[in-house]
């Protein structure tokens, strides 16, 4: 049903209140707040940028309503607004495809996935990408009830910039992942593709020089916390998902392993390494630790999360 032909009680019944608390500012108090989710829903429902005349014809409201509200979707960072041959042109951003999850026809991941298609590099679509393409069940509902439950802890993505709102939502889908897990992980098997055969000797020489103390033991005890977080990143999920269905992954995945041991170096019964690592809030979880950990978390945990970020923003803006 367009939205010219729907009635305004009936668009209200087909809205997720919840999901559409993630932007305070579309609350409807009064019946004119309907104008900005119905010129919302209409960009949605063409599925292409559109002039606040064309919304204006499929929202059936007049011209000046609709680009009067197209300007604070804009403001609110909903929509995106470029001159086009000499008119501007509306077109939702990852944030806006957020907000059209709220709407009954688009709870599906495969109705908003395009409008993040068009969003390349943007942090808060990768997170979005990322979480629906992190279960193996492969639910075109799981972006939908991901953002659901986030919105039940009174979060806000209306005044976030892109990146903290994607560290945020990822962070909940993360400790959810967690908290929902029926088994317990099998944490041996998480470096079997990403860690080098020569490491092995690496390790060994950790072993033997290693005198432990009680403060050792803590770090070890964090350490081993990373690995956890590690287990449930949603980028390591997602891309394991993928590269279960996916030759060209696997195929990248085998030439990474190449790199990483043309990246230790031996001589003289000792071994170089050669770190290449994401920087930020990951490399401050093992910065610190003591120079054994350090070296594993680098080699282990960070390398391998910058190859699967970089990989997977390839795949989904490819």
């Amino acid at each position: 049903m367009s939205s010219s032909n729907q009635p305004a009680n009936s668009l209200i019944s087909e809205i997720d209140q919840q999901v559409l608390s993630l932007f305070p500012s579309l609350a409807v108090k009064k019946p004119a707040d309907l104008k900005r989710l119905t010129c919302l829903k209409a960009v949605g429902e063409a599925g292409r940028p559109l002039s606040h005349t064309e919304v204006s014809k499929i929202a059936g409201i007049p011209a000046a309503t609709a680009k009067k509200n197209l300007g604070d979707l804009v403001l609110l960072s909903l929509l995106t607004a470029e001159k086009k041959e000499k008119q501007l042109v509306y077109t939702l951003t990852a944030k806006g495809a957020m907000a059209l999850m709220s709407f009954a026809p688009f709870r599906s991941f495969s109705k908003v996935m395009p409008f993040l298609a068009l969003q390349k590099n943007d942090d808060l679509a990768f997170a979005m990408l990322v979480i629906a393409n992190s279960s193996a069940e492969r639910k075109d509902d799981l972006l939908y009830t991901t953002l659901s439950g986030y919105a039940k802890y009174g979060h806000s993505m209306e005044s976030r910039d892109g990146q903290t709102a994607a560290d945020s939502l990822l962070r909940y889908y993360a400790s959810q992942c967690k908290v929902q897990s029926k088994a317990l992980p099998p944490y041996l098997n998480m470096f079997r593709d990403f860690t080098p055969a020569g490491f092995q000797d690496i390790l060994k020489m950790l072993l033997v020089a290693l005198k432990p103390t009680p403060d050792d033991y803590n770090w070890l005890v964090q350490f081993f916390h990373e690995l956890v977080e590690f287990y449930y990143n949603p980028v390591r999920m997602a891309y394991m998902n993928m590269l279960t269905h996916d030759v060209a992954l696997k195929s990248r995945l085998d030439q990474y392993r190449k790199e990483q041991e043309a990246m230790m170096k031996r001589a003289d019964g000792g071994i170089e390494l050669t770190f290449k690592v994401l920087g930020g809030f990951e490399l401050e979880k093992f910065v610190n630790m003591p120079p054994h950990l350090k070296a594993m978390g680098l080699k282990l945990v960070l390398e391998p999360l910058r190859f699967m970020n970089n990989e997977l923003r390839a795949k989904f803006w490819s």
